[in-house]
Order: C-alpha cells, then sequence, then structure tokens
C-alpha cells in the first residue's frame, strides 16, 4: 500500500495544477456554452413560434380552399345544369325545325305524286280509250270524221 501513497500524491498534485490553471478558461467555455445554448434554445422558442403561426395560417387557408372547393362545385353544377337546359333547348328547337322540314317536304312529295299519278292515269285513260276506239270504229265513221276535220279546218281559214 505504501507504493500506493506516492502516485496517489503526485495524481492530486496534477489535479491541483490543472485545476488551478484550467479554472477560468474552464468558466469562461462553461459561460460561453451556456450563453449559447440559450440563444438557440430562443433561437428554437421564436422558430417554433413561426411554425406554430404558419401551421394556423395553412389551417385556416386550408378551411378557406375547402369552402371555395364547395363553391366551385356548386357552380359548375350551376353551369353544368344551365348548358344541360340550354343544350335541350338547341336540340328541341332544331327537332322542331326538322318536323316542319320534313312535313313540308311530304307535302310537295305528296302533290308531286299525285301530279305524276294524275299524268300517268290520263295516259293511261286516252291510250284505253283510243284502244277502244279503234276497235268500234267503222270505216263509215272514219269517213265521217274526216269530213267533219275538212270542214272545221275549212271553217277556222
Amino acid at each position: 500500500m505504501e507504493t500506493l501513497i506516492a502516485p496517489f500524491l503526485n495524481v492530486l498534485a496534477l489535479l491541483a495544477v490543472l485545476g488551478f490553471y484550467l479554472r477560468k478558461p474552464l468558466a469562461v467555455y462553461v459561460a460561453q456554452r451556456h450563453e449559447t445554448i440559450t440563444a438557440e434554445l430562443g433561437d428554437a422558442r421564436v422558430a417554433l413560434s413561426r411554425a406554430t403561426q404558419q401551421v394556423a395560417e395553412l389551417k385556416q387557408k386550408l378551411l378557406g380552399m375547402t369552402e371555395e372547393l364547395a363553391s366551385l362545385k356548386v357552380q359548375a353544377r350551376q353551369e353544368a345544369k344551365a348548358s344541360s337546359e340550354a343544350i335541350l333547348a338547341s336540340a328541341q328547337s332544331l327537332s322542331r325545325s326538322i318536323l316542319s322540314d320534313a312535313q313540308a317536304a311530304a307535302v310537295q312529295t305528296k302533290a308531286e305524286f299525285k301530279k305524276a299519278l294524275r299524268m300517268d292515269l290520263a295516259s293511261l285513260a286516252i291510250t284505253r280509250a283510243e284502244v277502244r276506239l279503234r276497235d268500234r270504229l267503222t270505216g263509215e265513221d272514219h269517213a265521217r270524221i274526216r269530213r267533219e276535220f275538212s270542214t272545221l279546218v275549212e271553217k277556222s281559214q
């Protein structure tokens, strides 16, 4: 144990010398470190305050966006309804126009068909009458018709 006393005293002496010379620099270092940590804590508090304020602002903006989105949805629905009504009105107008054009075309086609039918019927009637007259006319009838025709031509001149 006697051998441990001398090194122990040497360590104590070393610690005493170190404590004497390092006391002021350690005190300055600790004070500076304390000031640095205090300043960083203050900066952190300011940053936290700003972040809290920004979160509140973002929540407010998000709430405003939600309201604006709802407003835009209502506006889009109204515009879609108005467009739908305009398209429907246009389609109905076009439908009426097409119907009136079709009716006019049908009336015109009917009139043309009637005219063509009358012409065909008249042509058939004339052809049939001609055939019947040829079959029933005799030589005397031919001579009499020629005489009457000649008389009519002479009177007209």
